[in-house]
């Protein structure tokens, strides 16, 4: 591990400013990220609790929060950096570029820091911040294999790959315990058991539980998979999957509990691909096509199935943006992060907080105490989308309340 201080340093300050305005804003609100200076177009790929957002721009990663405003985070002698994950206390995962190739990196409070000295990628951050994920090149094996890096021992393990491996394996994200990888690898045909495509190649959805490889795919579908989110604990996974067994047949957005899938369906058009959940697996987000062949973010729960995130949350998108892809949704299940076009056509990051405190044992207004305030909030939004959607699976209602009245007095 490589070690670069002095880039970037997360201010005490800056991060007491996150915690109050985290406790204090409860209303819901729709930010435009805005660009680094010079740039003409930005991307937000994850979102931590706290509204800490990354992503990155025209040449170098950023991250943003409404308290902060958007600064770069840079690495010396990088041409480029991506931002790919961040935990709940900052720990930022992604790529820095330099000369020819990509190194895995990350940043923290204390600097920038390279995780590997061959071609590699960290695209996912544990919970704490402590485990990073990603994929690298294992010179000794000629291959390229899923990692986990210790931030606390700097310690890096290459993980194995599965049977049938082509030799070329993409990790995408790691849980929030930091147990579960999720990802895909290319694989040899003949894992499929399909003499009419002997030979060829194709990518294949799995998980690494504790290291060990499992696959996630479509017991009929297609060839093709991966996968892309994972929930705290990794029992649920969310991608997308090849529906028919076909080469080039339509991939849709996928769901799985374990190693079952349910298809989640479309805005429409023939494709669909998942690409990050809450911690509980109850909301998904990612994008689709629609029926006139354009791609739009979706939003997803049990409860409302697949629609369009713009018209779900319709009262707080401004007039003039259109959103294209919702690329990440925070563990507590309160921000959505993703690609968009703003009102000038320029693409842009933005995020959604919708003002529910998911999860939070019927505490509605964040007040830390529930109350009578949290009971009339949910009886008041009953049969609606809102704040007072306190399991965020897509509706006020039965469900909500019963979590109010079950821990009334609790903090009291």
């Amino acid at each position: 591990m490589v070690m670069q201080k002095g880039l970037w340093l997360w201010s005490l300050h800056a991060l007491l400013l996150m915690g109050l305005w985290s406790v204090a804003q409860g209303q819901a609100r729709f930010y435009g990220l805005g660009f680094l200076p010079g740039d003409t177009a930005s991307a937000a790929n994850a979102v931590s609790d706290s509204a800490l957002v990354v992503g990155y721009g025209n040449r170098w990663a950023f991250v943003w929060h409404p308290a902060t405003g958007m600064r770069a985070l840079e690495f010396p002698n990088a041409q480029a950096t991506i931002a790919y994950a961040v935990s709940a206390d900052g720990v930022v995962a992604g790529q820095a570029i330099i000369g020819l190739y990509g190194y895995a990196c990350y940043w923290d409070e204390a600097g920038a820091y390279r995780i590997h000295s061959r071609p590699s990628m960290a695209t996912g951050v544990s919970y704490d911040g402590q485990t990073i994920a990603g994929w690298a090149e294992n010179r000794a094996a000629g291959r390229v294999v899923p990692f986990v890096f210790n931030r606390v021992d700097h310690q890096l393990a290459f993980l194995p790959e599965p049977m049938g491996s082509a030799g070329t394996c993409f990790v995408y994200c790691v849980s929030g315990d930091g147990r579960v990888l999720g990802g895909m690898s290319m694989m040899r045909n003949p894992y499929f058991n399909d003499p009419r495509f002997g030979g060829a190649f194709t990518a294949r959805g799995h998980v690494w539980i504790d290291g060990v490889p499992s696959v996630r795919a479509l017991p009929s579908g297609g060839f093709g998979s991966q996968v892309n989110g994972l929930s705290y604990d990794g029992t649920y996974a969310v991608g997308s999957a090849q529906t028919e067994p076909a080469f080039a047949s339509p991939s849709q957005a996928v769901l799985w509990d374990g190693a079952t899938p349910t298809l989640l369906g479309t805005l429409g058009g023939a494709d669909s691909n998942a690409l990050s959940t809450d911690r509980l697996g109850y909301q998904v987000v990612g994008g689709s096509r629609t029926a006139d062949g354009n791609t739009r973010a979706f939003y997803w729960t049990r409860t409302v199935g697949m629609v369009s995130l713009q018209d779900h949350f319709a009262g707080l998108i401004p007039a003039g943006w259109t959103l294209t892809s919702a690329s990440g949704i925070s563990p507590n299940g309160r921000y959505i992060v993703g690609i968009g076009q703003n009102p000038q056509g320029a693409t842009e990051a933005w995020l959604l907080d919708t003002g529910r405190n998911c999860y939070s044992g019927g505490d509605v207004d964040g007040s830390g105490c529930v109350d009578d305030a949290d009971l009339l909030e949910v009886l008041l939004g009953f049969g609606r989308v809102g704040v007072a959607d306190v399991n965020c699976d897509g509706t006020v209602d039965d469900a909500d309340l019963l979590a109010v009245l079950f821990n009334f007095g609790n903090g009291c």
